[in-house]
């Protein structure tokens, strides 16, 4: 199976992916793909003195993140439709100031991308959570979000480990593809995970959004150029 359409891809400004702004353009290009959509790690505002996120940009590096991609876009605009937005974590208590901060840079969209249990500083990281009460809190998280309307999509939505108890995956997960499905919000494929061999993503998930009538979207969740030589990533997807 081949795409056409990414808008889930990563900047080294990240600390986590690899390889300049420009080499994911090309890479893309060359992969034959129609648009191009970044959307690195948004920096936290209102983190408490002394924490530092490890995995996303700091608030200094976001102008020029967007000035590299938007140039980009112009260069590049014969050969594919370039886009400028963010992953953005909903941490409640600091996401009216981060939207503040981000609001008058224009980005072209955010991606929900939940990656911990109330947030990364005093919260739990889902794909590590084992307890059944913090899979119903990251549930209950990842709706209030989507909510917000702030959001495209909703990526990697089964990255949580799943509790062994059916009854309570269906009530948590369910709740998530019914919100989805309310707020007009696709679900991501996560195609990193699924050529990783990570634990997500799941059939089950999956059936559970196909049972709702949820959209589903594919996702590269490009950290490297090399992220886009995915033809045999995608298959069997």
């Amino acid at each position: 199976m081949k795409f056409k359409h990414n808008y889930h891809t990563h900047t080294a400004r990240c600390n986590h992916a690899s390889g300049a702004d420009r080499e994911y353009v090309e890479a893309a290009i060359s992969a034959g793909f129609e648009s191009l959509g970044f959307s690195d790690h948004a920096p936290i505002i209102g983190y408490p003195d002394g924490f530092d996120s490890w995995f996303r940009m700091k608030p200094e590096e976001t102008a020029l993140y967007m000035e590299s991609i938007r140039s980009l876009k112009e260069e590049y605009d014969s050969s594919i439709k370039i886009h400028c937005g963010f992953e953005l974590e909903y941490y409640p208590q600091l996401f009216d100031a981060t939207i503040d901060f981000l609001r008058p840079m224009k980005p072209d969209y955010f991606i929900l991308g939940q990656h911990f249990i109330h947030n990364e500083y005093d919260g739990v990281y889902a794909a590590a959570s084992t307890r059944v009460e913090e899979f119903l809190i990251y549930c209950d998280q990842v709706c209030d979000a989507m909510k917000t309307g702030r959001y495209t999509y909703l990526a990697h939505p089964d990255l949580i480990i799943a509790p062994d108890d059916r009854e309570t995956y269906l009530l948590g997960m369910d709740k998530v593809c019914k919100c989805a499905k309310a707020e007009g919000m696709p679900l991501e494929y996560n195609l990193l995970g699924f050529s990783d061999g990570r634990a997500y993503p799941t059939k089950r998930f999956f059936e559970l959004a196909a049972e709702n009538g949820c959209d589903i979207i594919l996702g590269l969740d490009a950290h490297s150029p090399e992220a886009f030589r995915c033809e045999k990533r995608a298959e069997g997807a």
